[in-house]
């Protein structure tokens, strides 16, 4: 299956990075079933100022390129929420993404 994304990568069947015009790179784009894709970036934590910009300025360039309002940043411990008009960046703790992931991936 080719995915219609500018610089995708395939990591693993149905799941994708993504490398946005500019070269910034998000961890995963993964296209659900009956569901928009989902854009997700990986992160120890985002305490320190330079990652916790990189993440976002790579989360939301890759959000405006493929047209989502939401995308995910997936911690160890962080819960928050970020605006970055249009788009809305949920940064939440990994066991909650893990229990809140739908089960139907393609």
């Amino acid at each position: 299956m080719k995915a219609p994304w500018f610089g995708e990568v395939q990591v693993k069947s149905g799941i994708y990075c993504y490398k946005t015009r500019t070269g910034r790179e998000v961890n995963f784009i993964v296209p659900m079933r009956g569901r928009p894709l989902m854009l997700v970036q990986i992160s120890e934590s985002l305490a320190m100022p330079q990652t916790r910009k990189r993440k976002t300025a790579a989360l939301s360039e890759a959000m405006a390129e493929i047209g989502l309002n939401t995308g995910a940043i997936v911690t160890r411990n962080d819960d928050d929420r970020i605006d970055v008009e249009p788009e809305i960046i949920e940064v939440v703790p990994e066991w909650r993404f893990l229990l809140d992931l739908p089960e139907s991936a393609e």
